[in-house]
């Protein structure tokens, strides 16, 4: 196994197919236990794809600088870090790293972390060191991101009709000593993005919506 993907060990699917069901929740509880001992916060942003078309559809002059969805979570994602760094009066700067995925998606979150970068007050605000982009197996933190996501994602199922897997998955949440929030955003936080990068010079660079 070189990497572990949630999905993947779930079905089995790939190299996972060469484990018993067994062998794959010890996978799945040997993570959760390692991330409750090592993780300090963790943070996902919902954008729900027909009200991000709708809102796109409406708002046809603000949505070139509102971004994709997956810039507008990555976004979110970042302010969530921000007030958790302030709140638990973290000082060091931050590094921050994203899965290496879509090109396009790698264009425009790139492009958007140069320009707070550069930007010295929003460099400061967001505690900025330096940004990357890496690959699940050589930068295990993205493991431990996928199974936030995928659990997450199952926590509306019937985990009877999913197999063992997604109860287990659920005890990232269950009792965990690490804080976790979510932004379910909205048509209004939509807007609040459009607004934010156009006075930040923050837009999409025609991503294509």
């Amino acid at each position: 196994i070189k990497f572990f993907r949630a999905s993947m060990c779930a079905l089995p699917d790939g190299e996972f197919r060469n484990l018993s069901e067994s062998e794959r929740m010890v996978l799945f509880r040997d993570l959760i236990n390692l991330i409750h001992d090592t993780a300090e916060f963790g943070y996902v942003a919902e954008v729900k794809h027909d009200e991000y078309r709708n809102w796109v559809k409406q708002n046809p002059s603000m949505s070139e600088s509102v971004g994709s969805q997956y810039g507008v979570a990555s976004f979110y994602c970042l302010s969530g870090f921000k007030d958790w760094m302030n709140k638990a009066g973290h000082e060091d700067g931050a590094d921050y790293e994203f899965e290496a995925g879509d090109q396009r998606f790698i264009d425009e979150v790139g492009a958007l972390m140069s320009k707070i970068a550069s930007n010295p007050r929003l460099r400061e605000a967001y505690k900025y060191e330096r940004h990357g982009f890496g690959f699940k197996g050589l930068m295990r933190q993205l493991e431990a991101a996928d199974l936030l996501v995928w659990a997450y994602q199952k926590l509306a199922v019937d985990h009877r009709l999913y197999g063992e897997c997604v109860r287990v998955s659920r005890g990232l949440f269950r009792h965990s000593p690490v804080p976790h929030r979510v932004a379910m955003l909205s048509e209004f936080s939509l807007t609040f993005q459009s607004l934010f990068n156009s006075e930040h010079g923050l837009s999409s660079r025609g991503i294509e919506l």
